[in-house]
């Protein structure tokens, strides 16, 4: 669901090819919402406001531990599925993307906040058009990390683990 105060001149919508049958996710129609949402840009030099679009993907990829057996496969063909997504609704022109949702994976190297999983690494890399020389994507992104960079460059909390000692790493997550 996307929710804006901004008006929606565009919606579409792709739902996710590959599940995984171990979880309820095969049963459900997961997959990318995309608004093309007008937004106003406001020129920093002489403060005009000129009128623009945004594409905003919504998305809720394939839950799981990325241990358990073929959870990370299908989440990277979700993945791909999202980027090529991204390049048919905003790869044209100028239009600058965001994505946002529950991705269901842990950008921390197990205990290690300041350190990315290889997870992580390999969906930046996806998501930035870096993972397929065979694909010619029509425009290459940018995509930053926006939680992260928030948080001095240390990815939060995101997943309900505990410590070796078993101490919760988040109790509210818990």
């Amino acid at each position: 669901t996307v929710l804006s105060r901004l008006p929606v001149e565009r919606v579409a919508f792709t739902t996710y090819r590959s599940a995984h049958w171990h979880y309820i996710d095969c049963l459900v129609a997961k997959g990318v919402l995309c608004g093309h949402l007008r937004i106003p840009f406001h020129e920093p030099s002489t403060g005009a406001v000129h009128p623009g679009k945004v594409a905003l993907f919504a998305t809720h990829a394939q839950a799981g531990n990325a241990s358990y057996p073929g959870i990370r496969v299908i989440r990277r063909k979700q993945l791909q599925q999202l980027a090529r997504f991204v390049q048919e609704e905003a790869g044209e022109g100028i239009l600058p993307a965001i994505i946002c949702g529950d991705l269901n994976l842990n950008g921390m190297d197990g205990d290690l906040a300041d350190r990315d999983s290889s997870e992580y690494t390999e969906m930046m890399s996806i998501l930035n058009g870096d993972a397929d020389a065979s694909a010619k994507p029509v425009r290459v992104f940018r995509f930053r990390d926006l939680v992260k960079e928030a948080n001095d460059h240390r990815h939060p909390v995101t997943v309900d683990a505990v410590t070796a000692e078993g101490t919760p790493r988040e109790p509210l997550l818990i």
